[in-house]
C-alpha cells in the first residue's frame, strides 16, 4: 500500500511491503514529483515490479559478477571456461567498471567499455569472449530479477 505526503514544493510516495526471501517487513520511498498523481503513477509503477519479484539492490557489479561466477557457474562449466571467465572478470571487467552499480550498468557504458578494449587492440576474438562472459552474467541478473534489460 502507497501512502503520499506533500514535500514542500513535491510530493512524495512510501510503500510498504514484506520481502518474501527474508519475511522483513521494508519501505520503500521516492520524493520529487511535480504532482501528486505524477507520484501515484511511480507508486503504482513500483508497487507492480515488487509484485513480479524484481527489486534492484545497490549490489555492485564487481560483487554481482564473483557471486555469479562462484554460485551459479563453477559446478555447471568446465574448469577451463571457469579460469577464462575469471580472467576476463579480473583483468578487463573491473579494471573499467571499478565499483559501479550493478544497476548504473548502461549501454552506453558498455560500448565505451567495448571501446576501450578496442583502443586498447585487443582481438575480435578476445573483445568477443570477454563480451560473452559479461552478456551472460547480466542475463542472469535479469533471471534474478536484479535487473530489467541486459545493457550488453
Amino acid at each position: 500500500m502507497a501512502f503520499f505526503r506533500k514535500w514542500g514544493n513535491t510530493w512524495q510516495f512510501r510503500i510498504s511491503y514484506v520481502d518474501p526471501i527474508t519475511n522483513i517487513s521494508k519501505e520503500k520511498s521516492k520524493g520529487g514529483f511535480k504532482t501528486k498523481k505524477e507520484a501515484q503513477l511511480a507508486a503504482h509503477k513500483r508497487e507492480k515490479e515488487l509484485q513480479n519479484g524484481f527489486e534492484q539492490t545497490g549490489i555492485s557489479l564487481k560483487t554481482f559478477l564473483q557471486e555469479w561466477l562462484h554460485e551459479h557457474k563453477k559446478d555447471t562449466i568446465r574448469r577451463n571456461t571457469h579460469d577464462i571467465h575469471e580472467s576476463n572478470i579480473r583483468n578487463h571487467i573491473n579494471p573499467f567498471f571499478k565499483n559501479i552499480a550493478l544497476k548504473d550498468s548502461t549501454p552506453l557504458l558498455y560500448q565505451r567499455f567495448l571501446n576501450s578494449l578496442h583502443a586498447a587492440q585487443y582481438s575480435k576474438k578476445t573483445i568477443e569472449i570477454v563480451h560473452g562472459t559479461m552478456y551472460n552474467a547480466l542475463n542472469k541478473a535479469i533471471t534474478l530479477r536484479k535487473l530489467k534489460t541486459n545493457p550488453c
